[in-house]
């Protein structure tokens, strides 16, 4: 089925960039059928989608379903560090696996190759310290955004604490906490607050 076949109620919506044509966001209205697929398909899908297009190193992080879709955020990943600032989101209808939305403003605006340093706090150093660290699932690295249009090069800790999965980011420079998340795993998705 072309564009110009589809009924009058479906319609697409796009802002593009004037430097370089770069899509900032794209919306595809339709009716979403019976869902057909699985999260980790969709997750395939949407990595497929971004490779294909020349976005690279792209790790799925977050997702949230609703009305018959997935959407999936995808971080950028340089030398096993997450970078969250470069986001991009890709909606993905559950029928069929047809892209229907994308963003990619935080991408756009903040993607550069960066010069990642060494920690001067160690992983153990992390784990040593950290209050509830017989509940930690794991500790990786990671750079985040703050309010202020920075970034912090932290450790990032996701573990568990009285029956609630938690992310902590600890500055891997100083060793300072700078953010705490509580993550609520829903039927729809995962979110954290």
């Amino acid at each position: 089925m072309t564009f110009k076949d589809r009924p009058e109620d479906e319609f697409a919506t796009a802002d593009v960039t004037k430097t370089g044509g770069h899509v900032i966001w794209m919306l595809y209205s339709r009716n979403v059928g019976q869902e057909t697929l699985d999260v980790d398909k969709v997750k395939q899908i949407g990595k497929e989608f971004l490779e294909s297009r020349g976005y690279k190193n792209m790790k799925d992080t977050y997702y949230i379903k609703e009305d018959g879709t997935a959407t999936v955020n995808y971080a950028y990943e340089q030398n096993g560090v997450v970078v969250y600032p470069d986001l991009i989101k890709v909606k993905i209808a559950l029928d069929n696996g047809e892209i229907v939305g994308f963003e990619a403003k935080g991408y756009l605006m903040n993607h550069t190759e960066r010069d990642i340093p060494e920690p001067k706090v160690s992983e153990a150093e992390i784990r040593a310290n950290f209050m509830a660290k017989k509940e930690l699932k794991s500790v990786g690295l990671a750079i985040i955004p703050t309010n202020f249009g920075t970034e912090i090069f932290c450790y990032e800790l996701k573990g568990r604490m009285n029956d609630r999965d938690f992310l902590v980011y600890i500055n891997a420079e100083t060793g300072r906490e700078e953010k705490v998340l509580i993550i609520i795993d829903t039927p729809e998705g995962i979110l954290t607050l």
